[in-house]
């Protein structure tokens, strides 16, 4: 059975797709809703505007690639090995796990030392060490319904969006909350 929000094939008898996690059984809740969100929510990726797809190695240090992130005026960067995406960096990513790092210093040498152990973090921490590896990713063929499902499951707040195994875009909650926004009447 397809599904009627990605139009992936299913085995029959499944209730929800396993790519997108819909329901495929009809009448559902689960389905689009009628009206402006409904027809926003079931856009093709392909057809709204994504967030541009600024690579790195994960070689580079966490440091550089937050001056990367700053300059360029994007808020996460693709992390490339060998040409294939291999993760996701973003600046949640630097702030969680940095800290983790540094929550085992002892409570007096870190007041002592707070600033330079953070700054040497940055430039000794490789990203590909802090980035979320394997990230889920998403395809132009399929819908903003899907985006919004892979992000309210895994808590994602960006996906790649690949074509041929080379991605050609990022998108954002912000993105999406954009894109329905722009098309729900004023009251």
């Amino acid at each position: 059975m397809d599904c009627p929000s990605c139009g992936a094939s299913n085995l029959p008898g499944e209730d929800e797709c396993t790519n997108c996690g819909a329901a495929l059984v009809e009448g559902s809740a689960d389905q689009a809703p009628d009206g402006p969100v409904g027809s926003v929510i079931e856009r093709r990726l392909g057809d709204c505007e994504l967030g541009q797809a600024a690579m790195i190695e994960g070689t580079v240090p966490v440091g550089g690639a937050l001056n990367i992130m700053r300059d360029a005026g994007v808020d996460c960067l693709l992390v490339m090995a060998r040409g294939r995406l291999v993760g996701v960096f973003t600046e949640r990513d630097a702030v969680l796990k940095l800290s983790d790092r540094r929550l085992t210093i002892g409570v007096v040498r870190r007041r002592v030392t707070r600033v330079l152990r953070h700054a040497r973090l940055g430039t000794r921490t490789l990203v590909r060490e802090v980035m979320t590896a394997d990230p889920v990713v998403l395809h132009p063929d399929e819908t903003l319904a899907v985006a919004i499902h892979k992000m309210a499951v895994g808590g994602f707040r960006h996906l790649p969006v690949v074509e041929d195994d080379v991605p050609v875009g990022v998108i954002s909650a912000k993105d999406v909350f954009r894109q329905v926004l722009a098309h729900v009447p004023e009251a």
